[in-house]
């Protein structure tokens, strides 16, 4: 059952550049005015985001890292086999700030460019990889430089570290004044042709939060409904609720959405 691999996942997760063995692998619905696409798809061609169209940011979970990027929104969790990861970052990387399309009218930064000519989209900034020079940044939230991709084991390490030392000085995860938000999460970029040529095996799950408001528990419903309606129901594709707080088993069944 997808509940009992997921928990099983979750227990085990630990730094690694396997997608497997690291944890569970999730995505928040992000808020976005304006679009018109499902909250699962990547931003589209006509739409005010679609400079970042070729990536979608997630988190990795387990026991010594179990923060989301929000503490209120649903959103998908993700099979690692069908994800192609970009980088990663031990925070907040801004990857809505990291471009390799040219500037638009709605986003005007600039495109950015690695030494070589090469351009990660997400990932790319003039700070370099993380794997090259990486400094210890005690109470750093926002991350410039990003992890290869080659070095996922090393960024959940930094970010293992960096909440080791939140909790030695009493910092809390709260973001002040970005309600329902987290500075506890770590960000991975994932490649949007391969979220969107593995549909809709992309997923695992759907998901809300035991501490979801009504408003948020009822787009997880509705989301996954729609989902579930576009690819079939013989698509097994649960949704499921998600508790922070629970270090053992935060993965349960949505009872109301698999009820009969």
């Amino acid at each position: 059952m997808v509940v009992e691999a997921l928990n099983a996942r979750f227990r085990n997760g630990k730094p690694s550049n396997d997608l497997s063995a690291a944890g569970v692998l999730m995505r928040n619905f992000e808020g976005m005015a304006g679009r018109h696409s499902f909250a699962w798809e990547p931003c589209a061609a006509d739409e005010f985001c679609a400079r970042a169209g070729d990536r979608l940011a997630a988190s990795i979970i387990n026991p010594a890292m179990p923060h989301l990027f929000s503490f209120d929104s649903g959103g998908v969790v993700i099979q690692p086999q069908n994800a192609r990861l970009l980088c990663s970052f031990h925070g907040d990387g801004n990857d809505f700030g990291r471009f390799c399309k040219p500037p638009t009218e709605w986003l005007k930064m600039a495109a950015g460019v690695e030494p070589d000519g090469s351009c990660v989209p997400g990932c790319t900034s003039r700070f370099g990889w993380c794997d090259d020079k990486w400094q210890p940044c005690p109470l750093c939230e926002q991350v410039p430089c990003a992890w290869r991709s080659s070095g996922l084991a090393g960024m959940m390490e930094a970010h293992a570290a960096k909440l080791e030392n939140w909790r030695a000085h009493g910092q809390t995860c709260v973001k002040g004044g970005h309600y329902g938000r987290s500075k506890c999460h770590n960000e991975l970029v994932l490649d949007a042709d391969a979220w969107v040529n593995h549909m809709p095996q992309t997923f695992e799950a759907f998901f809300f939060q035991a501490a979801s408001h009504p408003e948020s528990v009822s787009q997880a419903r509705s989301q996954h409904a729609a989902f579930v309606s576009r690819y079939g129901g013989g698509t097994v594709v649960p949704l499921v609720i998600y508790d922070e707080s629970n270090s053992d088993s935060p993965f349960t069944l949505d009872g109301e959405a698999h009820a009969g």
